[in-house]
């Protein structure tokens, strides 16, 4: 099986991971503080939300709803296309 280019050049490997290799470029390192709040502060907004509505804090799962909003924010407000380390692992779980 031949891998997807354009998947295969994006990542670097780390403990048997594929990570997005966005994340060592120098716009994303010059980024990487501010973009960490955001996500925080937006994942909290997330969290209050749905408290609204009855529903407890997902613990388990919670890696996918943070790396949902990282991907937004990052599309959005940077114009970086970035993948998350899901996206990256079809075959891997993530909790």
């Amino acid at each position: 099986m031949v891998p997807n280019i354009k998947t295969h050049y994006k990542t670097y490997i780390k403990d048997g991971v594929k990570y997005d290799r966005v994340e060592r470029s120098l716009k994303y390192r010059l980024i990487r503080r501010n973009l960490e709040n955001e996500v925080e502060a937006e994942y909290q907004r997330y969290v209050e939300y749905k408290k609204s509505y009855g529903c407890p804090e997902p613990w388990i799962g919670r890696c996918h709803i943070y790396w949902w909003i990282k991907k937004d924010i990052l599309k959005e407000k940077y114009h970086i296309d970035w993948c998350s380390p899901a996206e990256l692992n079809p075959r891997a779980r993530f909790d």
